[in-house]
């Protein structure tokens, strides 16, 4: 179907809008449409209620539609600026939910187009300069968020109390409680989107910091929650790639 394509990309850029206007009215008015509160101060939910994935599903989301538009348009000038437009709005907005992993990704989608579209690279340059610019306004006006963003980035990232460590000492935590829960259920895991249940179990608790919504590495969650029969599924389609 040829207009495939094209009816997908509307309906996604009909999704980036709603989430979009959604969040920003709950982080000017505390609540959204609905009346769904923020996470926490610095963490934005929107349409998600009392999860704070609005970053990650816009990151997503919008490099998928960028994909979708240079696949049908390819480089038509006006379309890429206004693909541009869109991508440097989005790239404000989920550092504005208090996402700090979409944030990374949109940034880095931003950066390699810089450097593959050397026929756009002074436009690309110039929208990326002044999202950040933007975002550093917004972190003078916003101490919540900058104490997310920046301040609790730098600690994590400082904080080696390990011999090794993989990324932070929290992220390590989480890791050490996902181990333990492993080895209690190594064939078949604890089940689907559990680690947050059971995590502050005195069995598997390591220490304040080590449980969370999820345990922020995407393969060995896979192995905590489904355990190995789930992970060869993901395991046998890279082995096939």
């Amino acid at each position: 179907n040829k207009y495939l394509s094209k009816c997908l990309l509307t309906r996604i850029l009909f999704c980036i809008m709603i989430v979009s206007f959604d969040g920003l009215y709950q982080y000017f008015n505390e609540t959204n449409i609905f009346g769904f509160e923020k996470f926490q101060a610095n963490r934005l939910t929107g349409l998600f209620n009392d999860e704070p994935i609005i970053g990650r599903y816009l990151s997503f989301i919008t490099i998928f539609a960028l994909s979708l538009i240079f696949k049908i348009y390819k480089l038509e000038k006006k379309v890429i600026i206004l693909a541009v437009i869109l991508l440097s709005l989005m790239q404000i907005f989920i550092f504005m939910t208090g996402e700090r992993a979409p944030f990374f990704y949109i940034s880095l989608y931003f950066i390699l187009l810089i450097l593959f579209l050397p026929k756009f690279r002074i436009f690309l340059l110039s929208a990326f300069m002044t999202s950040i610019l933007i975002i550093l306004t917004i972190l003078n006006f916003n101490n919540n968020l900058k104490e997310r963003m920046v301040t609790e980035t730098f600690e994590e990232i400082t904080d080696n109390n390990f011999i090794i460590t993989t990324y932070t000492h929290h992220h390590d935590e989480l890791y050490r409680s996902g181990i333990k829960m492993f080895n209690q259920n190594k064939l078949f895991g604890i089940g689907t989107n559990l680690f947050s249940y059971y995590c502050n179990d005195i069995e598997f608790k390591t220490s304040d910091r080590s449980c969370s919504t999820h345990i922020h590495q995407i393969y060995l969650q896979l192995l905590v929650e489904q355990g190995v029969i789930g992970f060869l599924f993901i395991l046998i389609f890279y082995l096939y790639l």
